[in-house]
């Protein structure tokens, strides 16, 4: 390649260059510039711009140099990550339990709804019936006079059975279910009267149990149960 201007042999800091032969020599090195830059500045620039290249201002100066072409070697690119790779390095989101549930009831149908509706009320009977209640049952029967309790049980469409000995005139816990169920629960009785001077004996229905409802048991009530229930081995 013939440049215009010839290149001046020697350090380019210890002589006087005009600008076109600055020009020519960065036209050689493929160095943009402004078309009025002044002299000091484009030797200045040439300057740094070798030092880039890696070579001396001689070696630039002389006819046959050849400017190095800058290559990347391939394995110091950058390589673009798959998206697996990205994927892998974004950390997983924790979904907590009010996205799960919210996603819960994205995907619920009116079926499903209806099921879980059912579950919960069946929960919440079954929590009440069980509830003991302390209470003293006293038996109204005259038939059960000799009776010091009696088995009972109750069910319903939400409740298995429900059995338990229950002891009359002695303070104990029943569950809820059979409370309800004693309250109930009537007998016929019969009593006489004297109609113009005539013994009648009229029947009538009566609460069959009377139940007497006492406060729950205190802590310390409760540790003294505890106690005895160890000493008798129970």
């Amino acid at each position: 390649m013939k440049y215009s201007t010839p290149i001046v042999k020697g350090d380019i800091n210890n002589m006087d260059m005009t600008i076109e032969q600055l020009k020519t020599l960065a036209d050689k090195l493929n160095f943009s510039y402004h078309r009025l830059i002044g002299a000091e500045k484009l030797k200045t620039l040439l300057t740094e711009h070798c030092v880039t290249l890696g070579v001396t201002l001689e070696d630039a100066m002389k006819e046959d140099f050849v400017v190095p072409v800058n290559k990347t070697k391939e394995e110091d690119m950058p390589v673009e990550p798959t998206k697996e790779e990205v994927k892998a390095k974004v950390p997983a989101k924790e979904t907590s339990s009010v996205d799960k549930e919210l996603e819960a009831l994205r995907n619920l149908t009116f079926a499903d709804a209806d099921k879980v509706k059912m579950e919960r009320e069946e929960h919440d009977v079954y929590k009440k019936a069980l509830k003991l209640i302390r209470c003293n049952v006293i038996c109204n029967n005259p038939n059960k006079k000799s009776y010091s309790g009696e088995i009972f049980c109750a069910r319903n469409k939400f409740i298995p059975e429900v059995k338990k000995f229950i002891q009359f005139n002695t303070p104990t816990h029943i569950p809820q279910i059979l409370y309800n169920m004693l309250k109930e629960k009537k007998v016929q009785l019969f009593k006489k009267t004297r109609v113009k001077g005539v013994d009648v004996t009229t029947p009538y229905l009566a609460n069959e149990y009377t139940i007497e409802v006492l406060p729950s048991l205190t802590p310390e009530e409760f540790e003294a149960i505890r106690q005895k229930q160890l000493a008798e081995g129970k």
